[in-house]
């Protein structure tokens, strides 16, 4: 049947109806089916062993090969007490070593509202996934604050919380908060309810595999449309000795701390701790907003191991179905694959199965000459338990970023129960290039619990970003910056001020990501330069200032403003050819008809009325205007009740005016000299003393109403701009010691965990 008809011939209601059904199933056999839709990620912080706080930071461990195991601190237990060569010696383990996070009492509460009191009865695992979702966000350039109401799910990977067994071994201690404080389920609840977010929000605890099983259950919500976005975390603190002891016993801990993946000397893995957050999106959601993508996932899959060998036994043939099962989910060939990032404790046991398994599933079409590369982030940070699938993510996400697979530590012998000569195997053992191709590099992820619970992801880098162009030669920008307390504006001006001096993005971009994917708190700084050098050396006058100035970082709030219209504007007309020329969204608006023609006589009031309509269209609506003269026009026009503005003023009462009812800052929509009579309440005129410097001087305006509190629509600001999001320097919280002061119980090995140290 046509889907056209000859001129004069009708359709019948069947006939109607048959097209329709046809021209519905062609867009959807086009539309990408949404169980296979790839999803982006946009976002990602860290906190690893040996402090390690930002992926940059965990790039250069990476890259060089290095690790972060180290002794057991003295305020975690006293090792040498509980040490005992014999595996078998009740109460007592042969493993001295771990990877240890620094500060792990530390959190700001203050930021996020908490009182000291519940903040020492939270588990610190929930106090950093709080720090570490808001990184990430700011990491994706999405205000945190921009989220309240949204549909964004939230995924964590958790498996135990010493501290809250420490916590409740004290009864008389108990207060109202310490069950939700310590219970697995509110790590995730409570960064859902700290940024009011609506979509989804649990805890899935696998063992090792918890977080990767995490990012597979973001994946299914973000595809079955139950969110639009997804924080996934994952997190793991070893703050008790007990299950190191009952490790040992089971020979699980390697003897000399290290894990030795692959190699013939592997004896068992070594705990360590961590937190790792990711943002997702739907790629096409990502592309559309054009977030910076770090990497995409292109298919995953879960399954259990069954009846094996036994409870924690791994079994090959369940890894390879589940690593089968996300490349038929991804829909990619074996062959398609280049590097897999391995569970890879470092077990006598686990890692034959395990190879064995890469093995088979991804040895079909591939060529005897492309091995596939492996390696195991665990070799350099320990086994992260809970947190671990998401370690290795965070690699492998790097590792397509700076295009080199960084090389896998402990290999001196490999483990002589493989063949590996006639495997298609290989371990990265030395830096190896990873650079784009005629395909895109590809790589799986695994991760397996000792429930049974083994989970595979495929990843894909990222697609190039569409190249921008900046549509303006280099011009003046405005440069904000905000924090919820003046030492936090200070800590963030100065990681500014050397990360700049560094080197990287145009000035252009970093303004756009800093204005519009921050959240803007009551401690402000804006600043107004040229160039990335212009800027650091204000960041410089800036500090020095805030070292001794208070006022230069005091708090502000969120100003109600007024309009002044002044008289007659001298050159309106070329004022309002340079803005329009620099500024887009000024522009539609003068070209928007109720605007008015800027007709001869009449520019004055045309330039103020679209000054006006441009503030109010970035969300700064005036409560009250009034002008003088001329200005009249336009400040009954901009007034919010018409009938109230002011239709005449004397010059001796401009001054009583602009102090009207429930205004307590303002805008003067003409030049500084038309300011004199509110210069003394520092009220910031949209225009200069030329049009030559027009742009610049709206600025310089702007500079003076985020620093006194205005709230502005940077995205309205930027509408119509060429400007490309860039990674920033993250938010620096001020960081206290909470920690619930309790004696332990029993015999946690002579000082126990030295709570009376870390409280003192």
């Amino acid at each position: 049947m046509p889907d056209t008809l000859p001129p004069g011939e009708t359709l019948t209601p069947v006939k109607r109806a048959l097209i329709e059904i046809r021209r519905l199933r062609a867009q959807l056999a086009a539309a990408p089916s949404r169980d296979a839709e790839k999803l982006a990620i946009v976002g990602m912080a860290v906190r690893l062993p040996g402090g390690i706080a930002s992926p940059g930071a965990f790039w250069e461990v990476l890259r060089e090969g290095e690790h972060r195991i180290s002794g057991t601190p003295r305020e975690r237990w006293d090792s040498d007490a509980l040490f005992d060569a014999d595996a078998d010696a009740p109460g007592k383990t042969y493993s001295r070593h771990a990877g240890f996070l620094n500060d792990v009492e530390q959190f700001d509460a203050a930021f996020f509202g908490i009182t000291p009191r519940e903040a020492e009865s939270m588990d610190p695992q929930q106090r950093m996934l709080l720090e570490l979702a808001w990184e990430a966000l700011e990491d994706a350039l999405i205000p945190p604050t921009a989220l309240a109401g949204s549909r964004t799910g939230v995924f964590v990977g958790l498996s135990n919380s010493d501290y809250g067994r420490l916590l409740l071994e004290q009864r008389d201690d108990i207060d109202a908060y310490s069950s939700f404080g310590v219970a697995l389920s509110i790590a995730a609840g409570r960064i859902s309810y700290a940024l009011d977010l609506r979509g989804p929000s649990l805890v899935v605890d696998t063992a090792c595999s918890s977080s990767l099983a995490a990012v597979h259950l973001a994946c299914t919500s973000l595809r079955r449309a139950e969110c639009d976005l997804a924080i996934v975390g994952g997190s793991n603190l070893v703050l008790t000795p007990e299950a190191t002891i009952s490790f040992s016993h089971a020979r699980m801990l390697a003897r000399d701390g290290q894990c030795k993946t692959f190699d013939a000397a592997a004896d068992g893995y070594v705990r360590g701790e961590g937190c790792v957050t990711l943002v997702l999106k739907r790629l096409r959601d990502a592309t559309e907003s054009g977030d910076r993508v770090l990497a995409v996932i292109r298919g995953c899959a879960i399954n259990h191991d069954g009846r094996s060998a036994g409870l924690t036994a791994p079994n090959g043939p369940a890894q390879e179905a589940v690593i089968a099962a996300a490349l038929r989910d991804a829909g990619v060939l074996p062959a398609d694959i280049d590097y897999v990032e391995a569970h890879g404790t470092g077990t006598a046991l686990g890692d034959p199965i395990e190879v064995g398994a890469l093995a088979a599933a991804y040895s079909p079409g591939r060529a005897p000459d492309r091995k596939l590369l492996v390696g195991s982030v665990k070799t350099n940070l320990g086994h992260l338990e809970a947190a671990a699938g998401l370690a290795g993510l965070a690699k492998v996400v790097l590792s397509l970023q700076h295009e080199t697979l960084p090389p896998h530590r402990n290999l001196a012998v490999p483990n002589p129960h493989l063949a590996w000569q006639s495997l298609p195997v290989s371990v990265v053992t030395a830096p190896t290039p990873w650079r784009p191709g005629g395909r895109p590099r590809r790589a799986g992820l695994s991760s397996f619990g000792f429930s049974g619970s083994n989970v595979h992801l495929v990843l894909e880098e990222a697609p190039a970003p569409l190249a921008v162009e900046h549509s303006s030669p280099e011009r003046d920008e405005l440069f904000v910056l905000s924090a919820r307390s003046a030492a936090a504006l200070h800590a963030l001006a100065e990681s500014y001020r050397a990360w700049l001096r560094a080197g990287g993005h145009s000035l252009a971009d970093i303004c756009y990501s800093a204005a519009t994917g921050r959240a803007h708190h009551r401690h402000r700084l804006a600043l107004v330069a040229r160039d990335r050098r212009e800027l650091a050396a204000e960041l410089e006058a800036w500090l020095a200032r805030s070292a001794t100035d208070a006022p230069a970082s005091a708090s502000v709030s969120a100003p109600q403003l007024a309009f002044f219209c002044p008289a007659r504007i001298e050159r309106a007309a070329d004022y309002l050819a340079a803005l329009s020329a620099a500024c887009p969204p000024f522009a539609a608006i003068c070209n928007d008809p109720s605007t008015g023609p800027a007709v001869p006589g009449a520019e004055s009031a045309s330039l103020q009325r679209a000054l006006g309509r441009f503030c109010v269209s970035l969300g700064l609506t005036p409560v009250a205007a009034f002008g003088v003269g001329s200005g009249v026009v336009a400040a009954a026009d901009l007034h919010p009740s018409p009938a109230m503005a002011v239709t005449a003023l004397a010059p001796s009462q401009i001054a009583d005016a602009a102090r009207a009812p429930g205004a307590d800052f303002g805008v003067v929509l003409g030049t500084a000299a038309d300011a004199a009579p509110v210069s003394a309440m520092g009220w910031p005129a949209l225009l200069g003393a030329s049009p030559d410097f027009a742009w610049s001087d709206l600025l310089r305006a702007f500079q003076a109403l985020y620093g006194a509190g205005a709230d502005c629509d940077w995205r309205a600001f930027y509408r119509g701009t060429a400007r490309r999001k860039v990674s920033l320097p993250t938010y620096r919280f001020q960081r206290q010691r909470f920690w619930r002061p309790v004696s332990p119980r029993g015999n946690r090995g002579g000082a126990g965990f030295a709570w009376t140290q870390l409280v003192a």
